[in-house]
C-alpha cells in the first residue's frame, strides 16, 4: 500500500470533522417548532440553522441547512421585527436556539424602555 493512502487514512480518522455531515430538522414556515419531524442531511461547510420570525402575534419557523461561513456573519437577533437566525453544529440541534422566551423579554424590555425612558 502506497504510503500516500495511508497518511490520508490517518488524517481522516484524526479529523473526523471532515467526514461528517450533520442531520437537521427541515421544515419550512411552521407555526410550532414540535410539529417539524423531516430531517435533512446537510452538506460539507454546512450547520443546522433555525430562522424565526415575529410578526404581531404569529411566530414562523424554518429549519434546516446553511453555509457555515453564512451563519457566522448573520446575527442571531435582528432589529424591530424581532426576528432570530442561529445556526448550531450538532445533529438536530436547530430546534433548540433561538427560544421564543428570550424573544419575549427581549420585547418586554424593549416595550418597558419605551414606556418608561
Amino acid at each position: 500500500m502506497d504510503l500516500k493512502y495511508i497518511f490520508a487514512l490517518f488524517v481522516s480518522f484524526m479529523i473526523p470533522e471532515l467526514n461528517v455531515c450533520l442531520t437537521c430538522f427541515s421544515c419550512s414556515g411552521v407555526a410550532d417548532l414540535n410539529s417539524c419531524d423531516a430531517t435533512i442531511t446537510c452538506g460539507q461547510g454546512q450547520s443546522c440553522s433555525l430562522e424565526m420570525d415575529v410578526s404581531g402575534q404569529t411566530t414562523s419557523y424554518t429549519l434546516g441547512c446553511k453555509d457555515t461561513q453564512i451563519c457566522d456573519t448573520h446575527p442571531g437577533l435582528i432589529g424591530r421585527d424581532l426576528s432570530c437566525h442561529e445556526c448550531c453544529s450538532t445533529d438536530n440541534c436547530n430546534k433548540h436556539i433561538c427560544k421564543p422566551s428570550t424573544l419575549k423579554l427581549l420585547m418586554f424590555g424593549i416595550h418597558y424602555l419605551w414606556i418608561y425612558k
